[in-house]
């Protein structure tokens, strides 16, 4: 799986992944030929973080805290500069 001649660190380079993602490329292809480049992921698709619970990360995130509370607790900004209390 080396086109055109090319070093395994350049195709890395070139497709944006790891040296080791390209040698797992490497062993599939040479197992099962371009049947072993599909895109299979052995242990299937990452976990992610549900639409509802992202949207409500986001949404709370870009709320004014309540009156009286610091966005960063234990910094105070009074002054020309934020410090740690």
């Amino acid at each position: 799986m080396q086109p055109e001649g090319r070093r395994r660190k350049d195709i890395a380079e070139l497709l944006g992944v790891s040296l080791p993602t390209v040698d797992r490329w490497k062993t599939r292809y040479a197992q099962r030929g371009p049947a072993g480049l599909e895109g299979n992921r052995p242990g299937g698709a990452r976990k992610q973080v549900p639409a509802r619970v992202r949207a409500r990360v986001i949404a709370l995130t870009r709320m004014t805290p309540p009156s009286g509370t610091s966005p960063c607790p234990g910094i105070t900004s009074r002054g020309s500069g934020a410090r740690r209390i």
